[in-house]
């Protein structure tokens, strides 16, 4: 995640920046609420303006001792039409587990947005009665071709396919823009009419582990969770991939020392360009952050998942760092085949980043600059393409 600094401005002065300005000056605005408020009270106020572009952040609920973060609903003209709509809420349903799955997603309670609009609806916006008292966090000017350029990536974003964890269960209105994981690490999930071993009071979860893996056919790929004792490195970390014939690795990191919260998400493999590439590619992830103090730390992990043979995942069981460990798919031997391609794609892509995100020359393989991309472009916006 791209930490963003910015010097600290009182939110009266935003406001008189915004209310001062020519009605059509188009502004960037950052602001959080007194009070949550609910996506249909926000869909309300937005939809009778001329709001081009609204992206509310929703707090996830911590799943397995993993921390809290955001998730993003869009709204406003870029996403009025049906096929944006439904694109955004089924891509935002994904992330919604707990309580927020099971509420209507106008239900949702909403703590910050960002907004991209006009001087003048965004005064009317601030003012809505429904959304309490807005304050005001970061405003900045925007050019008409940058408000072009997110226009035309909203517009391209929609036509992607999401890729779903087999089983999470969205409303039906999203088979129309879902598509399985092209990875079984990342997809998760038993066969069906699998048995779970029945717990033992009293028994640890490595045990159980082990039960787990003696009721599978010894000829499978599983994936496990697995939780270190000890955060380690990204370098020690990408060691388990040779040592227990790991083919693919999704890994949490998070530095050590920070401003504020924040983490990567790396995935490494064998495959593609190699164990190597892919930490340059970790490491590349922590060369954009903006924290100079994060960004100088170390990075340490704590939470892997991996996918691998069962018969190499016994050995990894018996490495003594393990705290935490969980079976959670199994599959056929043959799947894992299917890591190669998806690596290789994965090895090959490029992001783009806004010009005032510097990248170090190192990593211009990994990323690129776009002036289509105006401040703020790394809230979850910024295109990929593959080389």
């Amino acid at each position: 995640m791209l930490a963003v600094c910015s010097p600290i401005v009182a939110a009266s002065d935003l406001e008189s920046r915004i209310r001062d300005a020519a009605p059509d000056q188009i502004f960037f605005a950052d602001m959080s609420f007194d009070r949550p408020v609910r996506v249909g009270e926000l869909r309300g106020a937005v939809d009778e303006r001329s709001v081009p572009r609204v992206l509310a952040y929703i707090e996830r609920e911590p799943l397995r001792g993993r921390p809290a973060g955001h998730f993003l609903l869009g709204m406003g003209e870029f996403y009025s039409g049906e096929t944006a709509r439904k694109f955004s809420e089924c891509k935002a349903s994904v992330y919604a587990s707990g309580a927020l799955a099971k509420m209507a997603i106008d239900e949702w309670p909403v703590d910050r947005i960002i907004v991209h609009a006009d001087a003048f609806n965004l005064r009317e916006l601030i003012n809505d009665t429904r959304l309490g008292r807005p304050v005001l966090t970061e405003v900045s000017e925007v050019l008409p071709r940058h408000l072009a350029g997110l226009a035309a990536y909203t517009a391209e974003e929609v036509t992607r396919p999401l890729n779903v964890q087999r089983n999470t269960n969205l409303p039906a209105y999203c088979n129309a823009f879902r598509e399985p994981l092209d990875a079984p690490f990342l997809a998760g999930g038993f066969p069906p009419g699998f048995r779970h071993p029945e717990p033992i009071t009293g028994e640890s979860q490595l045990s159980y582990a082990y039960r787990v893996l003696a009721s599978i056919d010894p000829d499978s790929a599983i994936t496990l969770d697995l939780k270190l004792r000890s955060p380690a490195g990204i370098e020690y970390v990408a060691g388990f991939i040779s040592a227990y014939e790991i083919k693919g690795m999704r890994a949490e990191f998070w530095p050590s020392k920070s401003q504020g919260r924040m983490l990567i998400l790396a995935e490494i493999s064998p495959y593609g360009g190699g164990v190597e590439s892919f930490v340059h590619r970790a490491r590349c992830q922590i060369g954009i952050v903006k924290d100079e103090t994060a960004r100088d730390s170390d990075w340490l992990s704590g939470w892997i998942n991996v996918s691998l043979a069962t018969e190499d995942a016994v050995r990894l069981l018996s490495y003594p760092g393990l705290g935490i460990v969980r079976v959670s798919g199994v599959f056929p031997i043959n799947e894992l085949a299917r890591l190669e391609s998806y690596y290789d794609t994965l090895s090959r892509r490029v992001y783009a980043l806004p010009m005032d995100t510097a990248i170090p020359a190192e990593c211009n393989s990994v990323y690129v600059n776009d002036p289509s991309l105006e401040s703020g472009g790394s809230f979850g916006i910024a295109p990929s393409r593959t080389r």
